[in-house]
């Protein structure tokens, strides 16, 4: 049985709405990490053989955001 495509654009407002988070609000890292944790296990549970390409599109995606925006200089 394949996700429907609504699934997949409700997971992709998901993705839309933690890039926000990461880059546009003080929420914690923790909170960050539980989003990011339901958005793994939300894609491998709807696209199983294709969450290879969740995790590299994604996750460092994410990655990114929360080192470019989050991880301030020493005496910043």
């Amino acid at each position: 049985m394949f996700p429907s495509e609504q699934a997949y654009r409700r997971l992709q407002r998901r993705v839309d709405r933690l890039a926000f988070l990461i880059v546009a609000t003080d929420i914690s890292e923790r909170d960050i990490g539980i989003e990011r944790l339901f958005l793994r296990t939300e894609a491998a549970r709807l696209f199983p053989e294709r969450y290879r390409f969740y995790d590299m599109l994604y996750e460092s995606r994410f990655r990114r955001l929360v080192e470019q925006f989050r991880h301030k200089l020493p005496g910043n």
